[in-house]
């Protein structure tokens, strides 16, 4: 959705976005896993259209576990951890 608002400057498209993230900043936050990194991309791209600076502390908050925190394979990839799953060593 975000490159695509990116090709078209869609208002509309933009609204939707927005409204998604401010739906979901109102639930307790999810897991972080690497499936759940996929969304700070789209908010990252989200915060440098919109300059919220409400977005901030969930983009460091997610980039500092990234870096400290999430486990690695013991060649240093991102280790394949889901919800229930820690997947040991895969990729």
């Amino acid at each position: 959705m975000m490159k695509y608002y990116q090709l078209t400057k869609t208002e509309n498209v933009l609204n939707m976005i927005i409204k998604w993230f401010d739906q979901q900043f109102e639930q307790p936050p999810v897991e972080k896993n690497v499936n759940t990194m996929v969304q700070m991309l789209t908010l990252t791209y989200l915060y440098e259209e919109t300059k919220n600076p409400t977005y901030l502390p969930y983009l460091e908050t997610w980039g500092d576990w990234l870096y400290h925190d999430m486990p690695c394979t013991k060649d240093g990839g991102f280790q394949h951890i889901v919800f229930g799953s820690q997947n040991n060593q895969q990729l």
